[in-house]
């Protein structure tokens, strides 16, 4: 219980779970995730993807904060084991959707329910989507969600291996509903010169199809380096090679990028461009160690 409150107080950003999800489903190989906002009698926040569906190993993993079934996996980008209970900062409890299974995360335990009802445009369960449904505190208003979702922009996308599509659905106002889309297109692979080889380029434009206002396109170059013998990540295993990305707005006057790790890091450099590396972040990822 202990591990668990630390877990949901762990970042000062209380929507910082957001990114943990989208890191979550990009981990599963989903190509699009939905945020939905809906004011029942008491507010819900559903996050919905269509990754791999959960299995039992997933269950026990998203029950025991500190415990990831990823921390051996050198290139997810999950390594901590808390990321979706940092949802906790913002209600609970929660329960999970992904067929078959239906529980609340308790504090004694799973809990079992009653499966949820499809929600058009955001959940069906016939697909074995996987959906999170948080009971919202009240000092998180929808209004606070549009903006967390806001400020995620299709920027956030960039360097996500799968995922090209984020929703946000505000399910009692639908004049507040976001898409943030892009389109990577491959081109032909280039070479770059390292003091111990060459190695390969792969590059691809990225047009940001969604908001339609946002008429932004990016050059995304992506290469793997060799790790020099000794050097290791924290806490987390390390591959033969590390991947290195830089992406180049090909538009004027672009907004500056951040860094990344796959996912938006709150760490801005001032520079227009985007830089992308296996960093080493804080467990609240909210520095590089």
């Amino acid at each position: 219980k202990g591990a668990d409150r630390g877990a949901s107080t762990l970042s000062p950003r209380p929507f910082q779970g957001l990114i943990e999800c989208l890191q979550n489903a990009d981990d599963l190989g989903a190509s699009n995730m939905h945020i939905a906002y809906i004011d029942k009698p008491c507010p819900e926040l559903l996050i919905v993807h269509d990754g791999a569906p959960v299995t039992l190993a997933n269950v026990g993993a998203m029950l025991l904060p500190w415990l990831s079934t990823k921390n051996g996996d050198a290139n997810a980008a999950g390594r901590f084991g808390i990321g979706q209970r940092t949802l906790g900062a913002l209600g609970g409890p929660i329960a999970l959707h992904a067929p078959p299974f239906h529980f609340v995360m308790g504090e004694d335990g799973p809990v079992s329910v009653e499966p949820y009802c499809d929600v058009d445009g955001v959940y069906q369960a016939g697909r074995r989507n996987t959906m999170l449904v948080i009971p919202l505190v009240q000092t998180v208003t929808g209004e606070k969600v549009v903006e967390a979702v806001r400020e995620l922009e299709v920027d956030s996308l960039i360097f996500l291996r799968s995922i090209r599509t984020l929703h946000f659905h505000h399910l009692n106002d639908p004049s507040k509903d976001l898409i943030f889309a892009i389109k990577v297109t491959p081109r032909r692979n280039g070479w770059i010169e390292f003091d111990d080889g060459a190695a390969e380029v792969e590059i691809s434009d990225v047009e940001v199809v969604l908001p339609a206002d946002r008429a932004q396109s990016y050059r995304r170059y992506s290469t793997w380096r060799t790790i020099r013998s000794g050097e290791k990540r924290s806490n987390k295993a390390t591959g033969a090679c590390t991947p290195i990305g830089v992406c180049v707005p090909m538009n004027a006057s672009p907004q500056p990028l951040r860094l990344y790790d796959r996912m938006p890091l709150p760490v801005l450099t001032g520079l227009p461009i985007g830089l992308n590396a296996q960093f080493d972040p804080d467990a609240a990822r909210s520095t590089l160690l």
